[in-house]
């Protein structure tokens, strides 16, 4: 799963808790999965700041 996908995934799922499509037998499996969908993010975001710290770091040197 890329961001991109993930990012998409969770806007579909806000979508449809937003306009009461999400039935409420789902809404717990809604939140748990966007739950896993927002640490994937992230995880994804924290390890491009980690790469760009890094390069600029070593640009400094």
């Amino acid at each position: 799963m890329t961001y991109e996908q993930a990012l998409n995934e969770l806007q579909e799922i806000l979508s449809g808790l937003e306009s009461g499509e999400t039935p409420l037998a789902q809404l717990p499996i809604a939140v748990q999965r966007a739950g896993v969908l927002i640490r994937f993010c992230k995880d994804e975001l924290r390890g491009v700041e980690n790469a760009l710290s890094d390069r600029v770091y070593d640009e400094e040197e």
